[in-house]
């Protein structure tokens, strides 16, 4: 059952408007902003899920970016004890199968307007009061009070360290938590596993008695990646797009990039986004954008090989024209298909832009276009969508997860100095990234535990970067996840550290391996020997082996 716990007046006139323009500064509307507005359920099991939506109005540059925008809600529990969950910025997708390349695949596509969510899992049995607070660059608005009703449940609540032996787990009530399963770490339209494969993996393991699954949310633009250089053109393993700085006194004035194709060079570029487009079938479509051309010669946006409408030209030297195209698609078309950018003549183009929407409007479905994004900071929403989907199927089948979260080399070569403000900057983008995971996933008792890396450096300073981490995570993450990372080799100071909760090892039989590497009991042996050694009070888990 659903129910409206407040009312605000309507907010239209009085949201504050932030702008989204490069240079754009935050501005008012004129008027003070009228108090947030908070739906959601009245009443969740406890350990389950409860979710808001507030209404927090207002265009940001990157509503993921907590230092531009950030909502949280005050909770307050039963037994008056105080919590911070931070909310994030939702866009919806409608999911199903459909056909490509002659067999089923998923089809996952934005609909309706991004919002405001909360997401949590209440403890205590009760009645908790919330209110919900956004913060923005021109101050602090927040909702009336709201309350719900907490009451009980099946569920066991998050998986912790036991205090009575913590080399062993145990769920949140004391019973005991084997953890048994795979190392299924990739999920994506190109890989073995989608999330609906993924699901019935889960399914079987459950039937078998596994309980446990570790899971790459950090796996670039091969498969699932939160947090990753997505692009439309180029891969992660031949990374060589035509990106210049913009031409003229704009790239003088602006640190931004533009593609440039060149007639008699690289006078084709295919558009290649790391997720396959999907479209709806038999609507209206508009590719638009900004292009810069030298004399005679001209730009040609082709789809399936077919140009899209004329040539674009500059009707002027050195000024941009903003182009149009608009198709329809087909009656049992669900993809958009092979694009490209083509050249016509002997010179040069420049392209600032490329978008794709809906002809009436609505989310960028090209968002993997976008030449001004940076690696870190923006969290990819089709990939957000398959970890809520896959959660989903941990919960359903009792498989509790592992997150690997962080894209590893978009990190690593910061992390070289503790004393750099690269190595600041990282730390800074790592917390942000944990308060979205926390806010998103969090809930879930089905989250095991966070993993930093997959296989960082051993030798790399980290200590200042773990540190720093764990200490945000006690703040931002109200119920208490456990914390590990894993490197690429035996990693003594990652076992060590107070701030990582689960010691983790990767460990494959090799020539070299010691002892003799074809007794695979004693080299399980020696590596549980070497991890108690440095870790003699923390559970440890051997994510990876082969």
């Amino acid at each position: 059952m659903k129910s409206r716990l407040t009312r605000g007046p309507e907010e239209r006139n009085g949201a504050v408007q932030v702008g989204v323009g490069q240079g754009d500064r935050p501005r008012a509307a004129g008027r003070r902003p009228l108090p947030l507005r908070v739906d959601g359920p009245s009443h969740a099991g406890r350990y389950e899920r409860i979710e808001f939506q507030v209404q927090l109005e207002g265009v940001f540059h990157n509503p993921d970016n907590p230092d531009e925008v950030a909502l949280d809600l005050e909770v307050t529990s039963p037994s008056g004890r105080r919590l911070t969950v931070p909310g994030f910025h939702y866009q919806p997708f409608e999911w199903r199968l459909a056909p490509r390349g002659g067999r089923p695949a998923e089809w996952f596509y934005p609909t309706g307007q991004p919002n405001w969510r909360v997401r949590f899992a209440p403890e205590e049995i009760g009645l908790y009061s919330a209110t919900a607070v956004g913060r923005t660059r021109l101050g602090q608005r927040t909702s009336a009070p709201v309350t719900f009703q907490c009451v009980p449940s099946a569920r066991r609540g998050p998986v912790r360290v036991s205090p009575r032996d913590p080399r062993f787990f145990e769920f949140s009530d004391g019973t005991p938590f084997f953890p048994l399963g795979h190392n299924v770490a990739f999920i994506g339209s190109g890989q073995y596993l989608d999330t609906e494969r993924a699901a019935a993996v889960f399914r079987k393991m459950a039937t078998n008695g596994a309980n446990f699954a570790r899971v790459w949310a950090c796996s670039e633009d091969w498969a699932m990646a939160i947090e990753a250089r997505k692009s439309a053109w180029g891969r992660s393993w031949n990374w060589n797009p035509p990106l210049v700085p913009m031409p003229g006194n704009e790239g003088y004035h602006a640190d931004q990039s533009c593609l440039r194709l060149d007639g008699t060079n690289a006078g084709r570029l295919a558009i290649s986004p790391s997720h396959p487009v999907a479209l709806r079938p038999d609507t209206e479509y508009q590719i638009t954008g900004q292009a810069l051309t030298e004399p005679e010669t001209s730009l040609v946006i082709e789809l399936n090989r077919t140009p899209q409408g004329e040539p674009i030209r500059s009707e002027k030297r050195g000024q941009w024209v903003t182009f149009k195209r608009s198709f329809r698609t087909a009656a049992n078309q669900h993809w958009l298909g092979e694009g490209a950018l083509r050249v016509t003549g002997e010179r040069r183009v420049w392209v600032q832009s490329l978008s794709l929407r809906e002809a009436g409007g609505g989310p960028e479905l090209l968002w993997e276009a976008d030449l001004q994004r940076a690696p870190r900071g923006f969290y990819n929403p089709l990939d957000c969508a398959m970890l809520d989907r896959l959660l989903e199927s941990a919960d359903q089948h009792g498989i509790h997860l592992q997150l690997c979260l962080f894209t590893r080399d978009h990190y690593r070569f910061d992390l070289a100095n503790p004393r750099s403000p690269a190595y600041a900057a990282a730390i800074s983008s790592a917390q942000k990234l944990l308060r979205y995971a926390v806010a998103r996933w969090g809930w879930s008792d089905r989250v095991f535990a966070w993993e930093y890396f997959n296989e960082m450096d051993p030798g790399a300073p980290t200590e200042r970067f773990h540190r720093e981490l764990g200490e945000s995570l006690v703040q931002t993450d109200p119920y208490r996840h456990l914390r590990t990372t894993s490197g690429w080799g035996p990693a003594p100071k990652h076992w060590e550290h107070p701030q990582l909760d689960v010691a983790d090892l990767h460990w494959y039989l090799r020539p070299n391996s010691t002892p003799a590497w074809q007794d695979e009991v004693a080299a399980v042996l020696a590596r549980a020997a070497l991890v108690r050694r440095h870790a003699p009070r923390k559970p440890a888990v051997l994510g990876e082996f082969g």
